[in-house]
């Protein structure tokens, strides 16, 4: 169940593929969507891959309270909460995900690879990220950082975006559908997995907060399609 301004909505199948309400499909594969679970619910442990590529996801290490668990999304305590899974997502890649921020820790990882250089994060007022290459990109700084704007405006969702693309040698970051930042790789990124969300762990600068849904594609969407996904996020998810 979501909603689309005020108004309750379901999500409509056609056999198991989701047909309404529809992030960009191509390339997509990974698709978790949490506003419908429930605490008591049998199937709670699992995160549901709505792509259609069976990419479903683990919740290891939920407590299923108010403090950790389903709460309007996935609650993550930054102790141990996690999302296991394992998704290929080669050398161009697309990861959005929605969340909702508890502005109480200033570093906060939200993402693992399966290199440890790879991630994204919070960092102070920042979005912030890296790839193996030693390459880390920042939003915007000071007045202008994303974090610091959805404190002052009082807001606490967001949509943040990362876009790794090998044929252009560019990582950019997005926040609410406006590239913040782009930078080059300087050298070809290797072919990387996804796979944990709420973790990085090396660090002990977990996520506080809730993850609303998540999007993976094994390809660099553009400008027009990331706004079209923001979009669609900005009225399923009340931003």
């Amino acid at each position: 169940m979501m909603s689309l301004g005020n108004t309750p909505i379901s999500f409509v199948y056609h056999g198991n593929e989701v047909v309404y309400p529809n992030p960009i499909k191509d390339g997509l594969i990974l698709w978790y969507d949490f506003a419908g679970m429930k605490n008591d619910s049998v199937n709670k442990d699992i995160a549901k891959d709505l792509s259609g590529m069976n990419n479903n996801g683990t919740l290891q290490n939920f407590i299923y309270t108010n403090e950790s668990g389903y709460e309007n999304g996935l609650k993550f305590d930054n102790i141990d909460d996690e999302i296991s899974t394992d998704v290929f997502l080669g050398k161009s890649f697309t990861l959005n995900l929605t969340l909702e921020m508890d502005f109480s820790e200033n570093v906060q990882f939200f993402t693992e690879f399966d290199m440890q250089a790879f991630y994204i994060r919070k960092n102070y007022n920042d979005l912030h990220c890296s790839v193996y290459t030693d390459v880390q990109v920042s939003g915007t700084s000071g007045k202008n950082a994303l974090f610091y704007k959805m404190q002052h405006d009082n807001k606490n969702k967001v949509v943040v975006t990362m876009v790794v693309d090998d044929s252009n040698k560019t990582v950019s970051l997005y926040g609410n559908g406006e590239k913040l930042s782009t930078t080059d790789t300087q050298i070809s990124v290797k072919e990387v997995s996804l796979r944990k969300l709420g973790r990085w762990s090396p660090s002990g600068d977990n996520f506080t907060g809730k993850i609303l849904s998540t999007q993976a594609y094994n390809r660099a969407l553009s400008d027009q399609e990331i706004i079209h996904n923001y979009e669609l996020e900005k009225e399923s998810g009340g931003l």
